[in-house]
């Protein structure tokens, strides 16, 4: 339908939605309505929510304009870190729809065909999943190695390093009690680090590693936890954490156009 503010408004049927359910996706206002709606309704909503509707609107474009905030994998994306570099390149030889992987130190180019769609259904998910993968198989070697050589020089024990997909957090360490001792027996230390630790730079990597090490000593974010952390990061704690907000735990955060 078409508003003579917000333009067109894209209703989408959802046979579960129970009334009139609004967000912004690129760059156009759609709705969700229940499969049995009238328009007089729909239209009565969009006027009573008009305000509001507006600043959804606006809120959607600042977010838009943020730095990696476009989320569109093509020809020209690209990743590139101190450690890793992703790229697409055209080969014809490939099939279509399919996806050959040419790895160089550090390198991973994925070769496609050149007549291939990026935008047909499922391609965007499929490909973000490839980005991923590749990610997690190098974290499971280069983090895996790192971790256990701060391990030795702070004298920090742990029994396992995870590597898993997690977003919103970089780390984590939790516990397991040695079967056949109390709660105030030795305990076992495993460590999960998410696979976007991978594309960050080495100072905040080490950062996060240690931060989940120092959980070893202190199972808390007391005092005395930061204390320790920050005189194994020569008194540099709160300067690495403001640049670690810098960051987010997902690929379109590091990516670039050619």
């Amino acid at each position: 339908m078409l508003d003579s503010e917000f333009g067109e408004i894209i209703v989408r049927v959802n046979a579960r939605s129970k009334g009139f359910t609004f967000r912004v996706k690129e760059g156009h206002l759609v709705v969700s309505v229940p499969t049995y709606y009238r328009e007089k309704e729909l239209v009565e909503s969009i006027e009573r929510l008009r305000p509001k509707l507006r600043k959804l609107i606006q809120k959607a474009e600042v977010k838009g304009n943020a730095p990696g905030s476009e989320r569109h994998i093509d020809w020209t994306f690209r990743i590139e870190t101190g450690l890793l570099t992703f790229d697409f390149c055209p080969d014809s030889s490939v099939k279509l729809n399919a996806c050959h992987l040419r790895k160089e130190m550090g390198h991973v180019t994925f070769c496609m065909h050149p007549d291939t769609d990026f935008d047909a259904e499922g391609m965007q998910q499929w490909l973000e999943r490839c980005i991923c993968d590749q990610i997690r198989s190098y974290a499971k070697g280069f983090l895996s190695a790192r971790l256990s050589e701060l391990s030795r020089q702070f004298n920090l024990p742990y029994k396992t390093l995870s590597i898993n997909s997690a977003h919103g957090r970089w780390g984590s360490c939790g516990t397991n009690v040695q079967r056949g001792f109390s709660l105030s027996s030795k305990r076992e230390y495993n460590i999960h680090l998410s696979l976007y630790v991978m594309l960050l730079p080495e100072q905040l990597q080490r950062l996060i590693m240690l931060h989940e090490l120092t959980h070893t000593l202190e199972m808390n974010h007391s005092p005395r936890f930061h204390a320790k952390l920050n005189a194994m990061l020569d008194g540099q704690e709160d300067a690495l954490n403001k640049q670690l907000k810098a960051y987010t735990t997902d690929i379109f955060c590091f990516a670039k156009r050619k």
